[in-house]
């Protein structure tokens, strides 16, 4: 196994993007309170919320500057249902049955793919998955949440598109009140959240591009999982670039056995992942790019893969004989 790990001398770009890893914006907080930016700005008029970097033309907060507010804004849903059909009209017909059940709405979230919906922490492991190495996650594609902490999950009704989910997610928001120009924010977004406000009442939005993919549970941190060769494996390193904003590490192992001894081995694709991208947070990249009888340094997919992520190329001839030797059978 080959393990290269990050220095703690960085560029700017990395400074950059440990300040994206580590700091919130304003909108972030809302997000993560399902309040809106407005309740968030009179938070830190009342210095409730401190920000930790002030400028006149943003604000920045750390984790822990939101954590006293979590208790009074959200917390882990009390109760859930979930319809994952993935059929619109069952969705729409599944809440219509359930709205009854809900309090006051303070939050609606959608999703067009559902990646973006895991990473928020909306998922369940299908039970037929438990034991599996690479756990496939079940996820809905609307959030609906109500000031009781109690959420109605859809699978049928998401946006980002002008098809049939879409039209559902529209005709539901327009049932529950909100105006023409937020509901016509579902078919040109592939993230839109909208907030309502605990003072007046108000609606907002919060719109976000898509990151796509497919995510697994491995080890208990999120994994997404690719077996492209060479270009394409550049390719999908760099379109999910920002799922690993923090890397700290990239492993390559030199032989299935050695794979299989550290649990890289998804038996549902019945593939072998050699190499591991490991974020800070413990998420992780796994592929299984060729590595050809020559040094790194003179293979293109490789030079592009490790610059993609910031990582230095090694210069000890002795790593390339390894790696060659690993892989030349």
């Amino acid at each position: 196994m080959i393990k290269i790990e990050k220095n703690d001398q960085f560029k700017g770009s990395e400074l950059q993007r440990i300040i994206d890893h580590h700091f919130l914006s304003l909108s972030q907080i809302a997000e993560r309170l399902h309040t809106t930016r407005k309740e968030v700005k009179r938070l830190v008029n009342e210095n409730k919320l401190v920000p930790s970097i002030s400028k006149p033309d943003a604000l920045l907060f750390r984790l822990k500057d939101i954590n006293h507010l979590q208790p009074e804004y959200t917390s882990k849903a009390n109760r859930i249902w979930s319809d994952q059909t993935g059929t619109t009209h069952k969705s729409l017909k599944f809440f219509s049955e359930h709205k009854e059940y809900l309090d006051q709405i303070k939050s609606i979230y959608v999703y067009f793919n559902h990646m973006d919906a895991i990473l928020d922490g909306y998922y369940e492991i299908p039970s037929m998955m438990n034991g599996e190495r690479f756990q496939y996650l079940d996820s809905p594609l609307m959030i609906i949440r109500d000031i009781k902490e109690q959420e109605v999950w859809l699978g049928g009704c998401n946006c980002g598109y002008g098809g049939t989910g879409p039209h559902g997610s529209m005709d539901l928001l327009t049932d529950l009140g909100l105006d023409n120009e937020m509901v016509q924010l579902i078919p040109n977004h592939h993230v839109v959240k909208y907030l309502r406000d605990p003072q007046d009442a108000s609606w907002e939005a919060i719109c976000h591009k898509g990151t796509g993919g497919g995510v697994y549970l491995h080890q208990n941190q999120f994994t997404l999982l690719n077996s492209s060769p060479d270009s394409e494996a550049l390719e999908f390193v760099q379109r999910y670039q920002q799922f690993i904003p923090d890397p700290i590490s990239l492993t390559i192992f030199e032989n299935n056995e050695e794979i299989t001894e550290n649990d890289y081995y998804c038996e549902k694709e019945n593939e072998f992942y050699n190499t591991v991208i490991q974020d800070r947070s413990g998420r992780k990249i796994c592929l299984n790019p060729m590595i050809y009888n020559q040094p790194l340094n003179q293979q293109d997919h490789w030079i592009g893969i490790l610059n993609t992520f910031g990582f230095s190329m090694p210069e000890n001839e002795s790593f390339f004989d390894k790696i060659k030797r690993a892989f030349s059978d």
